[in-house]
């Protein structure tokens, strides 16, 4: 029912069939299916909002840019042909403390 459901996306969102979405990029591919679901059946405007965090200072931290290098990759394994997917969007985030923020 999973491999059914994402292929149904894969084709919805004009993605490459060849296309890996139950591998490592899996919980990505689910997202999109379920923008899938709410917006064809069950007719709700919905979008995906990627929140990226940058610069966490509770984690190995990654920078804006090392995000905007990542993402064009991602989205071609996924099987786009362009960085720009519908009805997603890439949102950034810096997880730096409030203080750090407002001093630099």
């Amino acid at each position: 029912m999973i491999e059914s459901s994402l292929a149904r996306t894969k084709v919805w969102y004009r993605a490459r069939q060849d296309a890996e979405w139950s591998g490592r990029l899996y919980q990505y591919a689910n997202r999109l299916a379920h923008v899938f679901f709410l917006r064809e059946v069950c007719h709700v405007q919905a979008w995906l909002v990627n929140l990226l965090f940058t610069d966490d200072p509770t984690t190995k931290p990654t920078k804006k840019e090392e995000w905007v290098m990542a993402l064009p990759a991602i989205k071609v394994d996924l099987g786009f042909g362009a960085p720009l997917i519908p009805w997603v969007l890439d949102v950034f985030l810096s997880a730096k403390p409030r203080e750090e923020l407002l001093s630099g």
